[in-house]
């Protein structure tokens, strides 16, 4: 509702003379993004969840987590075979990350630390790491959606 709200004062302002035409279709282009941002919205949330539970997994000393099988996506098949996709991509590419020499080694001992402070908890930790994904890609619906991850079993 945000970036419909700005696009109706920037139309407003546009109508008063206030604001030139310009800053209204900007304020409409920040509408489709909000509207393709929704859209991508379950994968997005799929990825994420890869990313947190393969960091979690790779510090406990675990590997990586089972490969997953997508179904019953209320957008269909056709998004199932997406979310399949987004969450190996994101595991190979938290993979890499780990694999990355020092970059690696500090993002583990970073999940280590993450651990620690949650009581020896990796369900705990891969949680907080999941609510910190939604808030910095201010994916509040996504935590909203699935406040508590399961372990040692993912969340799909």
């Amino acid at each position: 509702y945000g970036a419909l709200s700005e696009l109706a004062i920037a139309f407003s302002e546009a109508l008063k003379g206030e604001v030139s035409p310009v800053s209204w279709f900007k304020s409409a282009f920040k509408m489709i993004l909000a509207v393709v941002k929704a859209l991508e919205t379950e994968e997005r949330g799929v990825s994420m969840r890869a990313w947190c539970y393969t960091t979690v997994y790779d510090a406990m000393g675990m590997g990586a987590p089972a490969a997953q099988v997508f179904n019953g996506s209320l957008r269909g098949p056709e998004q199932d075979a997406v979310n399949q996709q987004a969450w190996d991509d994101s595991v190979a590419q938290c993979k890499e990350q780990l694999a990355d020499g020092a970059k690696g080694v500090a993002l583990r001992n970073r999940v280590l630390l993450l651990i620690a402070k949650c009581s020896a908890n990796p369900g705990q930790a891969v949680t907080e790491l999941w609510a910190n994904a939604c808030e910095a890609s201010e994916d509040r619906q996504l935590l909203a959606a699935f406040p508590v991850l399961d372990w040692p079993e993912p969340t799909r």
